[in-house]
C-alpha cells in the first residue's frame, strides 16, 4: 500500500525530507525540491531513486507524513534503478517466504502480545521478569512483517503477502485494529 501523500509537497517551504537526509547531499532546497517534483512525477531519471540508500528517514523527516519512502520504493521497483541482482531479490523472496501449512499457535487475545517477526528465537533469554510475566508472543515466517523486500527494491512482495499475514492473525486469535 503507498501511502505516498503529495498534498503538501508544493507548499512545504523546507523540503526536510531530502534536505535533511544523511546519504543524498542537495546543494539548496530549490534542488531538492526539483528532486522531489520527479518523484511526484515519477520521472525515471530522479537522483533520489538511485541514490537512495533505503533508511526510511525520509519518513521521519516530513513535517507533513506525507510517507515519501512509499513512492521512492515503488518507482525503485518499477525503473529497478537500485540494480539489485536478480538472484539476490528472489534469494530474500525465497528466504522469508511462509512455507509448510499454518499452524496457528492458541494465544489469549485479551493479555499483551509480542511481534516477533520472523526471529522466534531473537532475545528469549532477555525476555524475563515482571514485565513480560503474561507477554505471550507470535513469530515465524507466517508472521513476518516483509519489510526486508523494501531494501531489495520489492515493495510489490510486501502488497501480495501482507493479506495473508493479517489473516494469520486473525487466525490465532488476534483480532485489534
Amino acid at each position: 500500500m503507498n501511502m505516498f501523500d503529495k498534498s503538501h509537497c508544493e507548499e512545504c517551504k523546507t523540503a526536510a525530507c531530502m534536505m535533511k537526509c544523511q546519504w543524498i547531499n542537495f546543494e539548496s532546497i530549490d534542488t531538492a525540491k526539483k528532486e522531489i517534483a520527479k518523484l511526484i512525477n515519477e520521472d525515471e531519471n530522479c537522483r533520489i531513486l538511485k541514490e537512495c540508500m533505503v533508511c526510511f528517514a525520509c519518513d521521519e523527516y516530513c513535517p507533513y507524513n506525507s510517507h515519501p519512502f512509499d513512492i521512492i520504493n515503488e518507482l525503485q521497483e518499477k525503473y529497478d534503478s537500485q540494480n539489485i541482482s536478480p538472484g539476490i531479490a528472489e534469494n530474500a523472496i525465497d528466504t522469508y517466504k511462509a512455507k509448510g501449512e499454518f499452524v496457528p499457535r492458541p494465544i489469549d487475545p485479551e493479555k499483551p502480545i509480542l511481534h516477533k517477526c520472523a526471529f522466534s528465537k531473537m532475545n528469549a533469554k532477555e525476555i524475563i521478569g515482571p514485565m513480560f510475566d503474561d507477554l505471550q508472543s507470535v513469530a515465524g515466517r507466517h508472521y513476518f512483517c516483509q519489510l526486508v523486500y523494501q531494501h531489495v527494491a520489492k515493495p510489490s512482495i510486501i502488497k501480495e503477502r501482507i493479506p495473508i499475514i493479517l489473516e494469520n492473525f486473525k487466525k490465532t486469535g488476534v483480532n485489534k485494529d
